[in-house]
């Protein structure tokens, strides 16, 4: 169960940012795909393990801030995401190995931030446009 109370998140309708940071937040309800105006999520440096399904369906998302977790890779959606505003996601921190395709090939993704995560070793080769990539020198490639 979620501490985070969903059936009082999906009441929040008309929200357009949901700041969350250092909340010490394991999960995050399914309620969060009833947030269709939520442009801006934070849920920054607290102690989320995955990312649910119902992030993929914010469809009106430009910013995904999902830094310092213990988050170790995203899900792939397989083609069953919305996100099609979506244009910085921040995944700084320590634990992500793994990122998939889906993340990269979003159609307006413009910042893709990935600072200090030791463990990965690769990322998708990056659509040629407008793309603005940072990572750190302790990333490595092979």
């Amino acid at each position: 169960m979620c501490p985070l109370e969903p059936q009082n998140i999906g009441k929040l309708c008309r929200l357009k940012e949901l700041l969350l940071e250092s909340n010490s937040i394991e999960c995050l309800p399914d309620e969060l795909s009833s947030l269709v105006f939520l442009q801006v999520l934070n849920v920054n440096s607290n102690l989320l393990t995955l990312l649910p399904t119902s992030v993929c369906q914010l469809a009106s998302l430009t910013k995904l801030q999902i830094s310092d977790n213990r988050l170790t890779h995203l899900p792939s959606y397989h083609g069953n995401c919305v996100l099609s505003d979506l244009n910085e996601v921040s995944l700084a921190g320590k634990n992500l190995q793994y990122l998939p395709l889906d993340v990269v090939r979003l159609p307006m993704l413009r910042h893709l931030i990935v600072d200090d995560n030791v463990d990965l070793h690769y990322i998708p080769e990056v659509p040629d446009n407008d793309y603005f990539l940072q990572i750190s020198k302790e990333t490595v490639y092979v």
